[in-house]
């Protein structure tokens, strides 16, 4: 199997070329069924190395782990919301996933589990049910605290602030 998002530095890249290579493979669009298969095994490989990598991350940093999260459902989901339409900017942060200017596809985002954070404008998953939270932080400063990740072409998985 060819490794399609090799290049891929952040989702958001991901989910560009995701677009475009199943415009030009999918059957529909005169492409033949084994290459989007290949394409979509490819992204949810990426996909989940991604979010191995930010759980292993989460850990080292913190100590903490999600006894019944896995890592390749977090990597499913993703590849659910890069194929929905009208989806803003999809970034992870720690180990949660999150969707800004996404409104458009808030019926389709919350079919897949995710949640609206008025605080922080955007919609998230977060391998839970919605709960209180009452922490002040701002986005920039969850970012800071829990860092993002961003795919780096030598190592892979790049956890950023």
């Amino acid at each position: 199997m060819k490794n399609y998002f090799n290049s891929c530095k952040t989702v958001d890249d991901a989910r560009a070329l995701y677009r475009d290579l199943m415009q030009q493979h999918h059957p529909d669009h005169g492409g033949d069924t084994e290459t989007a298969k290949d394409i979509n095994e490819s992204l949810h490989l990426w996909l989940s190395a991604g979010m191995r990598d930010a759980f292993h991350a989460r850990h080292e940093a913190t100590g903490f782990t999600y006894a019944e999260a896995d890592p390749s459902y977090f990597a499913e989901i993703l590849a659910r919301i890069i194929r929905l339409h009208d989806i803003g900017c999809v970034e992870v942060i720690g180990t949660w996933i999150y969707c800004f200017n996404s409104y458009a596809a808030r019926t389709d985002l919350a079919g897949l589990g995710l949640w609206f954070s008025s605080k922080h404008k955007s919609w998230v998953y977060s391998g839970t049910t919605k709960r209180r939270i009452r922490s002040r932080l701002t986005i920039d400063e969850v970012r800071a605290l829990h860092g993002s990740t961003a795919i780096d072409l030598e190592h892979d998985l790049e956890i950023t602030a």
